[in-house]
């Protein structure tokens, strides 16, 4: 682990899940070091590294997964008021 892996995050950018397409307005996530839930639901997201997508059932609005995601994916996210942070 790297230092800059333990400082806390500087930057955040708001995050519409998406199954396809680029860029933020399409769940594709460039930098992440952890996701922000606003709303309760489940979360669909591709981890970085890996080309299956996993869902975190039940996230409690308010919780900041420690994650690095390479996509917040459509079809099975249910939670709102994503936010990632790096």
């Amino acid at each position: 682990m790297s230092v800059s892996d333990t400082n806390p995050a500087k930057y955040a950018q708001a995050i519409t899940p998406g199954d396809t397409g680029s860029g933020p307005a399409n769940g594709e996530v460039e930098f992440c070091r952890g996701i922000y839930v606003g709303s309760a639901g489940d979360l669909e997201v591709i981890l970085e590294g890996e080309t299956l997508p996993v869902i975190f059932s039940g996230v409690l609005a308010g919780s900041l997964l420690p994650l690095r995601a390479n996509r917040i994916m459509s079809s099975n996210t249910t939670a709102s008021n994503i936010i990632v942070v790096w």
